[in-house]
């Protein structure tokens, strides 16, 4: 799979949708195969658009533990949320340091006015 760079703050914004969606798959008590797939579908779309390997890691490891939720059928409630913890936290370190990193370039094109 091909990596972009430049992540910008539309891929973002979707990458915490798609988040959101992983979240919500996992809070139904039912868990099918068709529920793994979608969780692949939305994993492989976010290692597309997120440049961050943590984050992606994070994103493999979402979709390893859905595989072996569907083969085992054993919840672990605790290790899939702090994955997805992790996930919502590094999506919110990566917004800010994008927000600090257009700041500080506004800031310098002002004084390079001056």
């Amino acid at each position: 799979m091909t990596k972009r760079r430049n992540s910008s703050e539309l891929d973002l914004t979707e990458a915490q949708l798609l988040y959101r969606k992983l979240r919500e798959a996992f809070s139904t008590e039912s868990f099918a195969a068709e529920s793994q797939q979608a969780i692949t579908q939305i994993c492989d779309r976010a290692l597309l658009i997120v440049d961050d390997d943590y984050c992606q890691r994070m994103f493999c490891e979402v979709d390893s533990y859905a595989q072996r939720l569907v083969q085992t059928g054993r919840r672990n409630p605790a290790t899939i949320r702090a994955v997805l913890d992790a996930i919502q936290h590094r999506l919110g370190s990566l917004q800010m340091l994008r927000s600090a990193s257009t700041r500080l370039a506004r800031s310098e094109a002002t004084l390079a006015k001056y």
